[in-house]
């Protein structure tokens, strides 16, 4: 798992790689190694720096987990994150299923866009797990309206039933995204 990607540097490529996964992050590497070359930091050092890059807890965590892989990006989320790591979720070839309670604590704006959240759920998920109602409808609303989507979805009532319904379904080589707000402990 990680990025690999690189950097050119006075006409020279150097070969990088990371665990961090996500557009958002090689982006904010290049931005950072740009800095550190303007600051006359070594390429040589900054190749090694970006190789010992590592997560931050639950956020787009990447974890082998038996015989399936967990996006971890349980700490919080926003539209634009949850974007980031659906865009990761896309990329998996096996069983894409994501685990969420949906967006919270944006006042107004939270029904519509939880509604969004759904039809981009429905774009690229195989399952959806929705944890606890406070959003669920919305979720739904915006999966079902996705023509075809052909996303299953499942309603879990708090997180321990998320994992046991989660139990049931996955599969070998799935990638299971776990989205927003969740606990520490769900593994």
């Amino acid at each position: 798992s990680g990025t690999k990607f690189n950097l050119v540097y006075q006409n020279k490529e150097y070969a990088c790689s990371t665990v961090l996964v996500g557009e958002h992050n090689v982006k904010n590497i290049l931005i950072a190694a740009a800095l550190a070359l303007k600051l006359e930091v070594d390429i040589k050092d900054i190749v090694l720096s970006i190789r010992d890059l590592d997560f931050v807890a639950h956020r787009l965590e990447v974890k082998k987990v038996g015989d399936y892989i967990v996006l971890d990006d349980s700490f919080n989320s926003s539209v634009q994150g949850y974007q980031s790591a659906l865009d990761v979720l896309s990329l998996s070839t096996g069983k894409k299923i994501i685990v969420t309670p949906g967006l919270v604590e944006l006042g107004r704006e939270e029904k519509t866009a939880n509604i969004t959240f759904g039809q981009q759920i429905a774009k690229v998920c195989d399952v959806c797990i929705v944890v606890n109602e406070a959003n669920a409808t919305q979720i739904i609303e915006g999966i079902k309206s996705v023509e075809d989507s052909g996303v299953e979805i499942i309603q879990a009532v708090n997180l321990d039933d998320a994992k046991i319904k989660l139990a049931e379904i996955v599969e070998k080589d799935a990638v299971v995204l776990f989205e927003n707000d969740l606990p520490d402990n769900y593994i």
